[in-house]
């Protein structure tokens, strides 16, 4: 089996973005990587990675595998595998782990707190039923 196949297997190969200008509210479901450039609010559920790049402003909930902040965070984040906050990135509000695995990058900022919990699908059931676990 090729690499590309392998990854295209995970959902690494294809990509679901929201383009720099662009605007969205509402539920952003995927199993594709998620690469935000423009503006979203809502809720997120990103099966694979979600990307929120430079100039890029989120203002949800989100569940993810993994996340790379690169513009602005605003929300409740909660991720099974790692989260980096690059020197351009601003994270603001409750992240949620299973366990330790946030990098934040020199010139990344961190506003809010990070719990760890064992269950993320109680916290992501929390945010669908109208309510905050955090």
């Amino acid at each position: 089996m090729s690499k590309e196949k392998s990854r295209e297997d995970k959902g690494e190969k294809s990509l679901a973005v929201i383009s720099e200008g662009a605007s969205m509210d509402g539920v952003l479901q995927s199993t594709a990587v998620i690469h935000l450039c423009g503006s979203f609010h809502g809720r997120i559920i990103a099966e694979n990675e979600l990307i929120i790049a430079a100039g890029g402003k989120v203002r949800a909930d989100v569940r993810a595998r993994k996340a790379v902040v690169s513009g602005d965070f605003e929300g409740e984040m909660a991720v099974t595998e790692d989260i980096e906050i690059t020197e351009t990135g601003r994270f603001a509000g409750t992240l949620f782990q299973r366990a330790p695995g946030l990098v934040i990058a020199r010139g990344g900022r961190f506003d809010g707190r990070s719990v760890f919990v064992e269950d993320l699908d109680a916290v992501a059931a929390g945010w669908e039923a109208g309510g905050k676990k955090g």
